[in-house]
């Protein structure tokens, strides 16, 4: 059974309005980035019934599916040419590149057959890309399409995607070529290959000229606004500030209103400041992606060039061309290496941005009366810290052990680690307040991170190791917090942890290696945070092939992850905390109890009366109450008179 008519025209009245070729890529790149994401999704969703629904059972439309293709590689290269950040594809650079080719027929889809061969005679000697290989292909007997597919190297069913979307724009090319032929013959194939090649080399040292004139440019810019980052520092300080007033009570809420609205005033400026630089960035990110179009273009021209005269080449002009395109393709990847620096630090600007409206978002809803969850000292989290990272030692010092490599697709076998790193964020302490090292080390949470690697020599028994795969346990907390306040309440927000993981990712694609890595947290994570990694979202953008992550909560042992990323699994008993079960169970049913009789009960009295005492008791104790917290019996928050609490929310027997 097919798709029915009206179905397939639903299906297909997005994919049609994109992929036709009135709709050109600029055009394209000049809609609002928001409206071409909405199209995104929407796309993915008619692919997803289409395929799902209809494919799967034998009901296939050629139509619809080119159409599909087309959209969506559109859209990609609109992202990308725009410097926008690209949503997960698997579309390859020389099909991106093919499709920017396109847009050369734009004037045949604007002219008459007759009009097209008097614009040919007049640009005679101009004649590039597929226009070129239309003339040639028609000149030597082939189909057009089949030719530029042959020289494009494009898969099958894209190709089939262009010729039934362009399909009269090339057919009226390969008329234009015949007519063009009959009347003036073939147009003449450029005859000096040196002047070609220095034209290209040219073209290349300008682009490297003016390159660094822009980024110098940038960092003149950036210069000016060297006070941004104190500005975020001076923000960051009475943010903590407001949140130790806030959790402590130490001043009334028509206070703490007023001083929240003299920071709005404070932030307004310094967002002032943020969008000039931010603007630097797009402004430098734009021209490198327009150089880098550049350099395309080049490239295809002198690849064109080449393969119409391969047979009359001598060897010194065939190194030379070589040479050449070496050169093209190594300023492209430097570009590339640059433009991705600049949009990384670009995107780092709007975390930090995030962070901080996150972070007010948080103050407003306690003073608007919401609970505060969470409040751990600093010796607790220096001790859960240490905890976490000591334990995933001694498992990954548990060898022989064999690991799954998804990269290289084996499984490896460790008889012993490559390398051993351990990292803290004791810097950013000494950097931004009065305390001495060992003061900082040996009191405060440091953000500690222990990595074990796993390299192999380039060549078996000689060359230069390469990292394979890294399996890293990290924690993520509010340092300054701990510093200065003695204590934190924040949980880790998304920006926080889309900011650090954006990293991870950068630097394990660079690498080429899998990195496999656990993030805890001992005063939790965003709701946003725990929802949003399970999202479709999350799974497009941040699950990379390169990076698999979970995230660890240190006061409830919880562990979460997307679901959708398998390769995790294995890995999570590293990351997991163990409790003691006989214990909890005892130490649950004695809360129940009293929460029956006092309809809530205290962290300490607990620990008292059910634990062995000291921080292992306290962290079966904590345990408990979150767990009756998941279960729905009870509320835990901080009381500033008590401490942790958890309240009886059920009127009903709990037992």
């Amino acid at each position: 059974m097919g798709i029915g008519i009206e179905d397939l025209e639903r299906l297909n009245a997005l994919p049609k309005e994109i992929s036709k070729p009135d709709m050109d890529l600029e055009k394209l790149k000049r809609l609002p980035e928001y409206r071409r994401r909405q199209w995104w999704d929407e796309l993915l969703r008619v692919e997803e019934e289409y395929y799902g629904k209809y494919y799967l059972g034998g009901a296939t439309n050629e139509y619809l599916e080119a159409n599909i293709a087309m959209s969506k590689l559109k859209l990609i290269v609109s992202f990308s040419d725009n410097g926008e950040q690209c949503p997960v594809h698997s579309f390859k650079e020389d099909e991106m590149t093919f499709m920017r080719g396109f847009e050369e027929l734009v004037v045949i889809g604007r002219l008459s057959v007759d009009e097209l061969v008097d614009y040919f005679k007049r640009v005679k000697g101009k004649e590039r890309g597929l226009v070129k290989i239309a003339f040639d292909a028609v000149n030597q007997g082939y189909g057009v399409m089949d030719e530029i597919v042959r020289r494009s190297d494009i898969p099958g069913d894209l190709a089939n995607a262009f010729t039934r979307v362009y399909g009269e724009r090339l057919k009226k090319m390969e008329e234009t070529a015949k007519k063009y032929i009959d009347k003036y013959g073939l147009p003449a194939v450029e005859a000096d290959i040196n002047s070609l090649l220095d034209e290209s080399k040219y073209e290349r040292e300008k682009i490297i000229e003016r390159l660094n004139q822009s980024l110098s440019n940038l960092d003149d810019r950036l210069r000016e606004g060297d006070d941004l980052k104190e500005g975020k520092n001076q923000l960051e300080r009475t943010l903590r500030g407001l949140e130790r007033e806030v959790v402590t009570k130490e001043a009334g809420r028509a206070a703490l209103t007023s001083k929240l609205r003299e920071f709005e005033d404070d932030k307004k400026d310094a967002w002032e400041r943020y969008e000039k630089v931010e603007s630097a960035w797009s402004e430098s990110i734009g021209e490198i992606e327009e150089r880098r179009k550049a350099l395309d273009a080049r490239e295809l021209e002198l690849k064109e060039a080449e393969e119409r005269q391969r047979a009359e080449l001598k060897d010194t002009a065939r190194k030379a061309f070589e040479d050449e395109l070496g050169n093209i393709s190594r300023l492209k990847e430097e570009l590339e290496k640059k433009g991705e620096a600049l949009k990384s630090e670009r995107a780092e600007l709007g975390y930090e941005r995030s962070e901080i409206e996150e972070r007010l978002g948080k103050l407003r809803t306690i003073l608007e009366g919401g609970e505060v969850k969470r409040f751990v000292t600093g010796d607790v989290a220096k001790i859960h810290e240490m905890n976490y990272i000591g334990r995933f030692d001694i498992k990954m010092n548990a060898l022989p052990r064999t690991i799954y490599d998804p990269i290289e697709k084996k499984g490896r076998r460790i008889n012993a680690w490559s390398d051993h790193y351990k990292f803290d964020d004791a810097d950013k302490i000494l950097s931004s307040l009065k305390v001495d090292y060992d003061e900082a080390t040996g009191k405060l949470p440091l953000n500690l991170r222990s990595r074990y690697v796993v390299a192999d020599k380039k060549y078996k028994l000689f060359g230069k190791e390469e990292t394979k795969l890294i399996v890293e346990a990290a924690v993520l907390g509010h340092l300054l917090e701990y510093a200065e306040n003695g204590f934190d309440t924040r949980t880790v927000t998304l920006s926080e942890l889309l900011s650090v993981l954006t990293k991870y990712i950068n630097r394990a694609e660079l690498g080429n290696y899998f990195h496999v890595l656990g993030i805890a947290s001992v005063t939790g994570f965003d709701k946003k945070v725990l929802e949003h990694i399970n999202s479709n979202d999350f799974h497009n953008n941040f699950v990379s092939r390169y990076v698999s992550l979970c995230l660890v909560d240190l006061e409830t042992g919880e562990v979460f992850y997307n679901e959708s990323d398998d390769r995790i699994k294995a890995y999570l008993p590293l990351f997991k905390p163990l409790f003691d079960e006989e214990k909890m169970r005892a130490i649950r049913e004695h809360v129940v109890g009293r929460l029956e009789l006092k309809d809530f009960a205290v962290l300490d009295r607990i620990v008292e009366e059910a634990t062995d005492g000291g921080e292992g008791g306290r962290r079966l104790a904590k345990k408990a109450f979150y767990d009756l917290e998941k279960e729905g019996i009870g509320e835990v928050r901080y009381d500033k008179e008590f401490g942790l609490v958890v309240a009886n929310t059920r009127k009903k027997e709990v037992m």
